[in-house]
């Protein structure tokens, strides 16, 4: 079962409040439509529009007749505002392990063996893809990319692993669409250097503690420490 809690990332927290409202909107307005009586075709409002008539300080109103709201129009657009939430949600790129989501892996995960190997795409100084399978590094605690340490973390981790053949073993646990595991080159591991180099910091939930000692000076100065660690 995964283990959820109260997002910390305030932009998450806006986006997902954002879209339960809009849920909430859609829900009304069809209770409401259906609720609603039928409209008269020849519905006429009233004193609408006034226009000049007569002498000084005289007018006269003409009757403005008014088109019924359809309740398929109203539906259709909040569909279309629906379906561009959906879209746009996830171009946020949210860290969700960020937020204690971890779950073993389930159906569908056998597939995915416990090592791969292969040139490595960096995502940010702490998720990398290697032989197609993302892998969140265990117990790295990165900047949010984005923000200009996060930017800089992650042109470091491209140019350190340029060229080189990555080898990843995952530990079982998931991150939403991330395995998680410890990826070495050479027979370093990369979450160490991107600690040590000052790109990031050990995440004592998830490592116990073990790159606590790589933490620098220059991390600690300009990086936030992320609270979910």
């Amino acid at each position: 079962m995964p283990e959820f809690s109260i997002p910390k990332d305030p932009i998450e927290g806006l986006a997902i409040a954002v879209a339960l409202i809009l849920l909430g909107s859609l829900v009304g307005s069809v209770l409401h439509q259906l609720r609603r009586p039928p409209q008269r075709k020849d519905n006429v409002v009233h004193f609408r529009k006034p226009v000049a008539h007569g002498g000084y300080g005289m007018s006269r109103y003409v009757p403005m007749r008014r088109r019924p709201k359809d309740p398929k129009v109203t539906l259709l657009a909040w569909m279309f505002v629906l379906v561009v939430g959906l879209f746009w949600l996830p171009t946020l790129d949210f860290d969700w392990q960020d937020h204690g989501v971890r779950y073993s892996q389930g159906k569908g995960t056998s597939e995915v063996p416990r090592t791969i190997e292969g040139h490595a795409r960096v995502r940010d100084v702490d998720t990398v893809v290697v032989a197609g399978v993302p892998v969140r590094l265990d117990g790295v605690d990165g900047p949010e990319l984005g923000t200009r340490t996060g930017n800089a973390a992650k042109r470091w981790m491209v140019e350190y692993l340029r060229g080189k053949t990555v080898t990843c073993k995952l530990n079982g646990e998931r991150t939403y669409d991330r395995f998680v595991g410890r990826c070495h080159e050479g027979g370093n591991d990369i979450g160490a250097a991107a600690i040590s180099a000052g790109h990031a910091f050990d995440c004592r939930r998830y490592s116990g503690g073990r790159y606590r000692h790589l933490e620098t000076p220059a991390a600690k100065s300009r990086i936030p420490r992320s609270a979910y660690c």
